[in-house]
C-alpha cells in the first residue's frame, strides 16, 4: 500500500526522486524529496489517518540559494543526541547540520562546525566539507550514506573515494578512515550504510555485494556478508533487519532489479530465502522498518 497521502500535499509540492525517510524525535516522518526542482525535506504527521496513510505537515528544510545552499539532491538523514538533523548532500558533497524539530529555527542550517570555522567555501550548516585541498584527509568527494555509530560517532560513506569514513559528530572533524582500499580490496564504491549493534554494514555497489565489520573491535577484518554467488544483486541499496517468529531475516534493496530481497539469518550468516518484492514501479533507495499507530 502506498504510505503517503500525496492528496493532503499543497499543489506546489510533487513528490518526486525520493531518497532516505526517518522517524523524528517528534514522532513524525521526514522525507528526502531530492528532484532537482525541489531539494526538500518534507514533514508527514507520525499517526496514520483512516486511511492507513500518512498526511502531509510541513516543508521543514529546503534548497535556498543564500540560506540552504549547501542542500543539493539531499540523500541520507540522520537525527543526532541533540536531535538535530543531519543530512547528506550529493549535491554539494557535504553533510550539513539543521536545527532540529523542537527548536525555535526548526529546518535552518546550524552554524559550521567549529574544525572548519573560517575557512572558505562553507556552506551554512557545513559538518563535514566537500572535497578541497585545505581540508586534506576527511574532505568528500562523492558523498551517500551516513549512520551514527552505538560510540556516537558519525559514519561517512564517500563512493569515489572508496571510503567509510569516521567523524567527530560535534566539531566535523575527521577521525580516521574505518574502510578503504588498504584494509578491504572488495570495496569498491560504498553506498549504504547500516548500523545493528556494532556491526557496521556497507552496501558496496560494483561489487553487487554487502560487506561487514565490527567496529567495537580493533584492526577489525572486513568480511563479505552477502556475496552475488546467485548473480541476483544488481546495485545494492537499502537494507534492515526484521524479526520474526521463525527468525530473523535481513532485507536487502536490488535497486537496478527494482527488487526487494530476503535473507534468513542462520548462525549468524544471510542466506538467501526469496525475492519479498519484485517488479517495482521505480528503483528502491532505502528501507527502514516502522510501526505508526492511528489516529
Amino acid at each position: 500500500s502506498v504510505l503517503l497521502n500525496t492528496a493532503s500535499l499543497p499543489k506546489q509540492i510533487a513528490l518526486r526522486g525520493l531518497r532516505d525517510f526517518v522517524i523524528g524525535p517528534d514522532n513524525k516522518l521526514y522525507v528526502a524529496n531530492s528532484y532537482k526542482l525541489y531539494n526538500q525535506i518534507l514533514r508527514f504527521h507520525g499517526t496514520l489517518n483512516a486511511e492507513g496513510q500518512l498526511d502531509f505537515d510541513t516543508i521543514f528544510a529546503q534548497y535556498h540559494h543564500l540560506f540552504n545552499p549547501a542542500m543539493i539532491h539531499p540523500f541520507q538523514m540522520a537525527f543526532n543526541s541533540d536531535n538535530n538533523l543531519l543530512v547528506s548532500c550529493q549535491g554539494t558533497n557535504t553533510v550539513i547540520t539543521l536545527h532540529g524539530p523542537f527548536s525555535a529555527e526548526a529546518g535552518k542550517p546550524m552554524s559550521t562546525a567549529v574544525t572548519y570555522i573560517g575557512h572558505q567555501n562553507c556552506f551554512p550548516g557545513t559538518l563535514v566539507p566537500a572535497d578541497a585541498d585545505y581540508f586534506a584527509k576527511g574532505s568528500l568527494n562523492k558523498v551517500r550514506g551516513i549512520a551514527f555509530g552505538p560510540n556516537g560517532n558519525l559514519y561517512v560513506a564517500d563512493e569515489k573515494n572508496n571510503s567509510v569514513a569516521l567523524f567527530d559528530p560535534s566539531s566535523g572533524a575527521y577521525l580516521r578512515n574505518i574502510v578503504d582500499k588498504t584494509n578491504c580490496k572488495e570495496l569498491d564504491e560504498p553506498v549504504h550504510l547500516l548500523f545493528d549493534g556494532t556491526h557496521l554494514y556497507i552496501g558496496n555497489k560494483n561489487n553487487n555485494n554487502v560487506l561487514r565489520i565490527d567496529t567495537a573491535k580493533a584492526n577489525a577484518e572486513v568480511e563479505v556478508f552477502i556475496a552475488n554467488t546467485e548473480g541476483l544483486i544488481n546495485a545494492p541499496s537499502g537494507m534492515c533487519f526484521v524479526e520474526r517468529k521463525s527468525g530473523r531475516r535481513f532485507l536487502l534493496g536490488n535497486r537496478m532489479a527494482q527488487e526487494i530481497l530476503q535473507y534468513k539469518m542462520i548462525n549468524d550468516k544471510a542466506v538467501f530465502e526469496k525475492k519479498l518484492l519484485l517488479d517495482l514501479k521505480d528503483n528502491p533507495q532505502f528501507l527502514r522498518l516502522f510501526s505508526f499507530s492511528t489516529q
